[in-house]
């Protein structure tokens, strides 16, 4: 996204939205799945988002594209039911039973990777000797 959200209360009265930040909207799921089938059908993504009252020159360039390859995605990854869960970010991938546990892996991790820039270091200095 380009800029703050302009005119926030517009995008809260609209029902193609969840949720309405100062840099984020969140789309309802309905909508998701609407712009899916339509994009699917051959409707350009600017102009299923055009039709939605969402102004897209609030947004960076192909972020309604975007959007809608990642709700593909989301939706075929996860299903459809699952598409007003938003993903984005890293996902945890680790889950730990206890914070005990998670901190052994973490202490674990850290001599590993201690251990490997050490080795590289030996590495880059044998190199530099040639």
């Amino acid at each position: 996204m380009r800029n703050k959200i302009r005119d926030k209360a517009r995008y809260e009265r609209n029902p193609n939205i969840k949720k309405v930040t100062e840099s984020n909207i969140q789309f309802t799921k309905e909508f998701k799945i609407k712009a899916i089938k339509d994009f699917q059908n051959g409707h350009l993504a600017d102009d299923i988002f055009l039709k939605a009252e969402v102004d897209i020159s609030e947004f960076e360039p192909g972020y309604p594209r975007k959007s809608i390859d990642r709700w593909i995605k989301a939706s075929d990854e996860y299903g459809v039911k699952n598409l007003d869960n938003e993903r984005r970010g890293r996902s945890r991938s680790q889950k730990f039973k206890t914070v005990e546990e998670e901190l052994h892996y973490l202490r674990t991790e850290n001599e590993f990777l201690k251990k490997l820039h050490a080795l590289e270091a030996v590495s880059a200095k044998k190199k530099n000797t040639k």
